[in-house]
């Protein structure tokens, strides 16, 4: 076990330091500067990216374009009304707004996906 001096300025005595302390403080464990919160509202961007994707889709009808609207819908709906109910479920509140965000989210999301079956089945004005 060594001791390691640190230069001290006058009249500050100075401090000793263990080779074990210097260890444990060097290898400290990484920890993700991200939140899990921050992580998640990435995803809910993530999920309204693919629902302006499938309107894109539907409006510009390329090949195909049945199935990769559907599949984007679908990821929709799965990541954002998902992301919020789960965000409701690890991150609830007193007050109970983000069990009403995300049944508001729900709301927004059938009509939402209502809107845009409805544009896909007449076809772009």
């Amino acid at each position: 076990m060594s001791i390691a001096r640190f230069p001290t300025r006058a009249g500050v005595t100075s401090r000793t330091v263990t080779d074990e302390a210097l260890d444990s403080a060097l290898f400290v464990p990484y920890r993700n500067p991200m939140s899990p919160f921050v992580r998640l509202q990435l995803l809910l961007l993530l999920g309204n990216v693919a629902f302006i994707a499938a309107w894109a889709v539907a409006l510009t009808r390329p090949a195909g374009w049945q199935w990769i609207g559907v599949l984007l819908l679908a990821f929709f709906v799965v990541v954002r009304v998902g992301g919020m109910w789960l965000r409701a479920r690890k991150y609830p509140d007193e007050a109970g707004r983000s069990r009403k965000a995300a049944i508001l989210s729900t709301g927004v999301a059938v009509l939402a996906v209502a809107l845009w079956v409805y544009t896909a089945l007449r076809g772009p004005a």
